[in-house]
């Protein structure tokens, strides 16, 4: 008896003991690569000689594959010194003016929001080597 309950099975006892069918994509792929030759020979003379349009495609999907969009580098211009809010500050109002791409400014938004706990961080551990200044042993 493989099951206890309704739907359950007992533990360690597999409910497939066949297990996964094997897959025949190795054999196709076997088959494929002894008549690939004729395969694209068939598929050249449909695109080229009957004219068909999804042959055609085909083809030009293999050969020229579509073009990603890629945004070019852009200069985002930020005080040395800001704070976090300053340098987002900055890069919204920069895309805002069309200075900066609204793709590249999200990118650079989320990484800073990334670099908000390090800025905590940051400043804890410049809090901790500060000299209390009473030297009541607090800061």
């Amino acid at each position: 008896m493989t099951k206890k309950h309704v739907g359950q099975f007992v533990k360690g006892v597999s409910g497939n003991p066949s297990g996964r069918p094997k897959q025949e994509s190795a054999h196709i792929r076997e088959e494929l690569a002894k008549h690939s030759a004729d395969i694209i020979q068939k598929l050249l003379d449909k695109a080229l000689i009957d004219g068909d349009l999804q042959a055609l495609k085909m083809i030009l999907d293999r050969l020229v594959p579509p073009l990603k969009a890629v945004s070019l580098p852009s200069a985002v211009h930020v005080p040395a010194d800001a704070t976090l809010s300053e340098m987002a500050t900055a890069i919204i109002q920069q895309s805002l003016n069309g200075e900066v791409e609204p793709s590249d400014a999200l990118q650079l938004l989320n990484a800073l929001q990334l670099l908000k706990p390090v800025s905590i961080t940051d400043n804890y551990i410049k809090r901790e080597n500060e000299p209390d200044p009473f030297g009541l042993g607090i800061c």
